[in-house]
């Protein structure tokens, strides 16, 4: 039964059920979702708009009971949470025991892996000033993982380079292989 002397938008449900069948949990659920949604295209119009609390009412043996849960702002919530953990001892672990742990501080690398430019995806490596529609070219080398092309791309040439390898020296331009005729080349 809604309350006319609640301010506000106030959503209704009843479910009737015999024994304990889990509906009860699936009602509140759809209503919660229901008054979620309200909420939204309200807070649309009307920014200041809050949930200021949810009423369950619920019979039972025809005992008549009712729910009321106060809300709190989400920075209230957080800072309540904060208040009850507390930051746990610094301790050293060998690598092996440190599976599913986090890091006290920020690791950082004394220089980049793989130590050169690698491919970031299979293509080829040509000169940019032929890289016209329909040109062709020669493929006179490739350069996959644990071995590099180390010869120069002359006009009309090109290399087949594999994900994670080493790119061959300054060419102009990379195609990757979804975006090459491959059986043209």
């Amino acid at each position: 039964m809604l309350d006319p002397d609640l301010p506000g938008v106030q959503i209704e449900a009843t479910v009737k059920t015999t024994g304990q069948t889990g509906v009860e949990m699936e009602a509140l659920t759809a209503v919660s979702i229901a008054a979620l949604t309200v909420h939204d295209m309200v807070k649309a119009v009307d920014k200041g708009m809050i949930i200021s609390d949810i009423r369950v009412r619920f019979e039972r043996r025809r005992k008549i009971r009712t729910l009321r849960v106060k809300m709190i702002s989400v920075d209230t919530a957080l800072s309540q949470l904060f208040a009850l953990a507390s930051p746990l001892e610094i301790e050293t672990v060998p690598l092996i025991a440190a599976v599913g742990r986090v890091l006290a501080t920020d690791v950082s690398a004394n220089r980049d892996q793989p130590p050169f430019a690698s491919s970031a995806m299979d293509g080829y490596a040509l000169n940019g000033a032929e890289a016209d529609l329909h040109a062709q070219f020669k493929v006179i080398g490739e350069s996959a993982a644990g071995h590099r092309f180390d010869g120069a791309i002359k006009p009309g040439q090109t290399v087949r380079i594999f994900t994670g390898a080493r790119c061959p020296r300054a060419p102009p331009r990379w195609l990757s292989r979804k975006m090459s005729n491959a059986a043209a080349i």
